[in-house]
């Protein structure tokens, strides 16, 4: 009974903080549907990706392409050159002979044997692949006829199939992304927390500006895959990318239009709430200046710190994908020493950023030290990686990998700095007011748990001019007042005060 009464009560708790104010529900309600809209789009890029990478996956794999296989695209239009290498191409380490093929040059037209009509393939209505001696024979239900690729042309397609797959990983982190920025927004709300919607705000600004880039990358795409295999006289000459890159761009420009919008909305209910949230900080206890300095520290401490959670697991889990599920595992020398480095730093990784929130909030200086140590071991650690061949390798080729690798650092950092900062400012008074506050919160002591319009009403302490009457031990009441204070007009900014009473 007593489980079920706390359970109501705490239901009521949350209720009463979203519905506190318009911005606090509109904020709740619109952070559901945005994430519910994104979570959509991406799940159906997600699935054209799919689609398109089983395709290709099917022609390579009929063509005996070895999976240790990578390609190699370089050059701009019109002087595009892919490669395909059974080893990554960097001339160190007495690299003397270069482990790559030409499969592909705009530049030179060599092959006389190459087809010299563009011909046109939708395998969205059904396709069967077919392997054949030298070539591979795509069949379909809705075609006149067969088509043969050739062996030159099956080689070219290991470099979409290779970038889809990279895309559909970029869209299943983008699903779990809009997961965890609903509960970090629906937090920020139930907690007042001003540190979980700078993360918020930070985190959509992103989302815009990689939205952005993926539309312009796609349209980059499409033109030199147009160059690559649709145009006569390539080695495929085979149109099979003009459907998923239209259909593709097309909800690519629905999701950047609607994380603009969203970015937009996102910035002015945060703005709203900060300010409101700003303004309660310290509001029972009435913190000096030098306090909230260093309070806005801790919070911009603590939004990294919640940036971390995300980006650093998502950044580290794509990396063991790439590792694990394509050429590169039959290609890296070192694939344990990365496997023991992601495990250890998934496994410290929330014990740390717990420790730094409460090091710092409850100012203690041993725990602070170990939690800037640790800090330093996992970002030296990620920054040795880029010693690693494989790993620079898969950071230049997917821009995607590399945003999340540089923000991981920055954030590491960011951390690191204010951290130090945060430890400069100990025994100056911050964990003194966090603890009267919280024990004041405790308490229902706090400004969100009334509903009054405060701008609307008057909320005076004492009436000006009236005569209290304070009791002391050596006189009575009834005799006389011990003390009598003659009080000024009195607002609720003032408080908490001690007026200075004068004997009489």
């Amino acid at each position: 009974m007593t489980s079920r009464r706390q359970i109501q009560t705490w239901c009521g708790s949350v209720y009463s903080r979203i519905t506190l104010t318009r911005i606090t529900t509109f904020f709740f309600i619109f952070s559901i549907l945005i994430s519910l809209i994104q979570g959509i789009i991406h799940s159906l890029l997600h699935s054209i990706d799919y689609d398109q990478k089983v395709f290709l996956s099917a022609i390579t794999a009929a063509g005996g392409i070895p999976s240790s296989n990578i390609t190699f695209l370089q050059g701009s239009a019109g002087k595009r050159k892919l490669e395909m290498c059974n080893d990554i191409p960097h001339g160190l380490f007495g690299q003397v002979v270069r482990p790559c093929i030409t499969v592909f040059d705009s530049a030179l037209r060599l092959n006389t044997d190459l087809p010299s009509v563009s011909r046109t393939f939708d395998w969205r209505r059904g396709a069967k692949v077919v392997d054949s001696e030298g070539a591979v024979i795509l069949q379909s239900p809705a075609a006149s006829g067969a088509v043969f690729l050739t062996q030159r042309c099956v080689q070219t397609l290991v470099e979409p199939q290779q970038r889809v797959t990279n895309v559909r990983r970029e869209d299943l982190a983008f699903i779990f992304l809009q997961l965890w920025l609903l509960g970090i927004s629906v937090f920020a709300i139930v907690q007042d927390s001003v540190p979980h919607i700078l993360t918020a705000i930070v985190t959509r600004i992103l989302v815009a500006a990689w939205s952005i880039y993926a539309v312009w990358r796609t349209k980059s795409d499409a033109d030199a895959y147009e160059e690559i295999y649709t145009r006569s006289g390539t080695p495929c000459s085979l149109d099979i990318f003009s459907e998923y890159f239209n259909t593709r761009l097309s909800i690519q420009i629905a999701d950047t239009t609607t994380n603009l919008v969203a970015l937009g909305i996102a910035l002015y209910l945060s703005f709203e709430l900060l300010k409101t949230y700003g303004s309660q900080s310290f509001k029972c206890v009435g913190a000096p200046e030098h306090v909230q300095r260093i309070n806005k520290l801790f919070l911009a401490f603590l939004a990294c710190l919640q940036l971390e959670v995300f980006i650093l697991v998502t950044g580290m889990s794509m990396w063991i994908d790439v590792l694990l599920n394509t050429a590169i595992a039959k290609i890296s020398d070192h694939t344990p020493e990365y496997i023991a480095c992601f495990t250890t730093s998934a496994v410290v990784l929330v014990p740390w950023i717990v420790m730094g929130w409460y090091a710092i909030k409850r100012e203690k200086r041993k725990l602070t030290v170990a939690f800037l140590v640790i800090a330093f071991i996992i970002i030296t650690g990620w920054s040795v990686m880029f010693y690693s061949i494989v790993y620079r390798w898969t950071f230049v080729e997917w821009p995607f990998l590399a945003v999340f690798t540089v923000a991981s650092l920055t954030l590491l950092l960011t951390s690191i700095v204010l951290g130090i900062v945060c430890r400069l400012n100990f025994g100056k008074g911050h964990a003194e007011y966090l603890h009267a506050e919280a024990a004041l919160s405790s308490q229902n002591f706090t400004k969100e748990v009334f509903t009054r319009d405060e701008k609307k009403e008057e909320f005076d302490l004492m009436e000006p001019g009236k005569i209290y009457y304070v009791q002391t031990r050596e006189t009575d009441i009834t005799d006389s007042p011990g003390y009598i204070s003659q009080l000024p007009q009195l607002s609720k900014l003032d408080a908490p005060f001690q007026p200075s009473p004068t004997r009489v």
